[in-house]
């Protein structure tokens, strides 16, 4: 069976939301030091999985202009 997809057929990664090893963190703090901070480009060079969320609301905004 395929992973579910947001309304518009993309599926999103969120990876600011995640679970890692303690010992990532030296890779981390490298990561931070740099001036450019896209996560999803550290993402890329560590061994990682993805969990696929069956209700695509489950990382839904919710902030509002107050």
């Amino acid at each position: 069976m395929p992973p579910p997809k947001e309304n518009d057929g993309k599926i999103w990664s969120q990876p600011v939301f995640c679970l890692m090893k303690s010992s990532l963190q030296d890779s981390l703090n490298a990561f931070l030091s740099k001036v450019d901070l896209k996560i999803d480009r550290w993402f890329k060079e560590l061994r990682s999985g993805t969990v696929v969320f069956e209700n695509p609301q489950a990382f839904a905004n919710v902030n509002t202009p107050e």
